[in-house]
């Protein structure tokens, strides 16, 4: 499991092993879930966290990004 937490801008890199600074995720398809670790933090619809989570990512090797837009109806 790799994990990331957002910058105020939105932006994030993944962290695969972090004892070892080791970034990215294993190649392959995931499914993604977002949280909020703050209780003052914005409300996100179940749809993005959890088993519920619809957002899915297909890593490929090498570097890319992947973003995703989410709203309240659970668009990508």
């Amino acid at each position: 499991m790799s994990f990331a937490a957002t910058d105020s801008d939105g932006a994030y890199k993944l962290v695969y092993i972090q004892t070892q600074e080791v970034y990215g995720a294993l190649p392959g398809a995931h499914r993604v879930t977002i949280g909020v670790l703050s209780e003052n933090g914005p409300k996100l619809p179940s749809c993005y966290s959890g088993q519920e989570s619809i957002l899915t990512a297909d890593v490929k090797r090498g570097s890319q990004v992947i973003d995703w837009k989410l709203d309240d109806k659970g668009g990508k």
